[in-house]
C-alpha cells in the first residue's frame, strides 16, 4: 500500500492543528507552560539570569583508572 502526498499532507496538518489546540487555543486547560521573556525583570529578581556557553568542543574522555 502506497502513502499518497496527500494523505501526509492530511496527516501533518492535522498534528499541526492539533498542537495549536493544546497550547494556544485554551492556555487554561491545555499544557501549562511560561513564556521565559514576559517579564524580564523578574527574571533578574529571582537571580535567573540566561548565560552563553562557550561553543567548544568538550574534551576528550580518559578512562577510569579503577576500572581498566
Amino acid at each position: 500500500m502506497a502513502l499518497s502526498h496527500r494523505r501526509i499532507l492530511f496527516t501533518v496538518l492535522q498534528i499541526i492543528l492539533f498542537t495549536l489546540i493544546i497550547f494556544v487555543a485554551s492556555p487554561e486547560s491545555g499544557v501549562a507552560c511560561r513564556p521565559l521573556f514576559l517579564h524580564y525583570q523578574w527574571s533578574w529578581d529571582y537571580g535567573l539570569l540566561m548565560q552563553s556557553l562557550p561553543n567548544a568542543p568538550a574534551p576528550p574522555s580518559t578512562g577510569d583508572s579503577t576500572h581498566p
